[in-house]
């Protein structure tokens, strides 16, 4: 409903007046719109300087340890607080299997392209 007008009409047939007004959903003065803003005439202002619009390096993750000696999981009886770092060590390891497979196909591919050269 962002910017939509509207017409209230008074239910009189004989005179066309009616009034038009605007309903926004965000209050004025969002966050994001004057943080986007200040950004942009920052920029602006520094228009000789040059930016550097690389890609991001790849995520490096410790090594998971050898031991672990408290075992938590999403299990009935578990606290509330559990499932929180159940869920955030879960997160790790998916992220860690997922650079660890990633890795292992771009090294495969390159021995493939060296063994066609």
């Amino acid at each position: 409903m962002s910017g939509e007008k509207r017409r209230a009409d008074n239910g009189s047939d004989t005179e066309e007046q009616s009034t038009i007004t605007t309903v926004d959903a965000r209050p004025k003065g969002s966050k994001l719109v004057s943080k986007q803003r200040s950004q942009v005439e920052y920029l602006m202002k520094n228009i000789d300087k040059p930016i550097d619009i690389s890609t991001p390096e790849k995520p490096t993750l410790r090594p998971p340890p050898d031991i672990v000696l408290n075992v938590r999981g999403s299990s009935a009886g578990a606290g509330s607080s559990d499932f929180s770092i159940y869920r955030d060590l879960r997160r790790k390891e998916n992220l860690r299997v997922k650079l660890m497979e990633s890795d292992a196909a771009q090294d495969s591919a390159k021995d493939k392209f060296i063994d066609e050269i």
